[in-house]
């Protein structure tokens, strides 16, 4: 009987670490940070995450969003996201904006040699305020040293519309890094930068702080935390956050 066990509990490790060969960090979860890695070939996976933020100047917003990602071709990863349910001030904004996106890989990581990716989404609005197609390019690098990974993301925003007083382009830039705890779990930490819309608006700065926790070997739940250290006047906002993946 004792054998059965230690051989099902083997079993059980050994798909565990097939299915997260990569960590699979990417914006959609709690946390801002992505790595360079997409899914595998012919993969898929559904993504379900609740944020809750309070907001600078005071009020609240609440979302829900759904994503699906699937592993299209070998180092190339395609998503597609929708926002279920927003409320803003108080405010039902009901279903939101649907974005789709594409990550490509150039390279597994070496021994002195990052691994780069290259990603690109696109945001469609919806509903009657609808003014243009916003798009995303943004470059990813992630470098392992032993258990610890490190991640640089940049990127730049391009507006389809702005108004008078915003930016057309805006860059954005995160820094992260993350390191397993135990078999199933892994804790991630990352510092996010981004240009205000509106010209004239300092760069909004925002820490967060997260795990990652494999429930089972096709199941990953995250929870992540964020406080704002500086970017326009009033309060810093508070945000936190729930997500599963599920693989199939």
């Amino acid at each position: 009987m004792r054998g059965r066990r230690l051989a099902a509990a083997a079993l059980w490790v050994s798909a565990s670490l097939a299915a997260a060969d990569h960590r699979n960090l990417d914006s959609a979860l709690p946390l801002t940070v992505e790595d360079a890695y997409p899914l595998k070939f012919r993969e898929p996976a559904f993504q379900f995450l609740s944020s809750y933020r309070n907001l600078r100047g005071g009020g609240r917003q609440g979302e829900v969003l759904a994503e699906l990602e699937y592993g299209i071709a070998r180092d190339v990863q395609v998503n597609l996201a929708t926002h279920l349910f927003g409320r803003t001030r108080g405010k039902n904004e009901g279903s939101g904006n649907v974005e789709a996106g594409l990550l490509y890989n150039f390279n597994t990581e070496t021994l002195r040699a990052p691994a780069l990716a290259a990603k690109v989404e696109a945001e469609f609005p919806t509903g009657v305020d609808s003014s243009g197609v916003d798009v995303t390019v943004k470059g990813i690098l992630t470098k392992s040293a032993g258990h610890h990974r490190v991640h640089l993301n940049l990127g730049q925003i391009l507006a389809a519309s702005p108004q008078l007083d915003e930016r057309k382009h805006r860059w954005e830039g995160v820094i992260g890094w993350d390191r397993p705890v135990g078999l199933q779990k892994v804790l991630i930490v990352d510092v996010a930068a981004r240009e205000s819309e509106k010209r004239g608006d300092p760069v909004a700065t925002t820490v967060e702080a997260g795990i990652r926790q494999q429930i089972t070997p096709l199941l990953v739940a995250y929870f992540g935390i964020g406080v704002g250290l500086r970017g326009g006047a009033g309060k810093q906002p508070f945000s936190v956050g729930f997500g599963l993946t599920r693989s199939f």
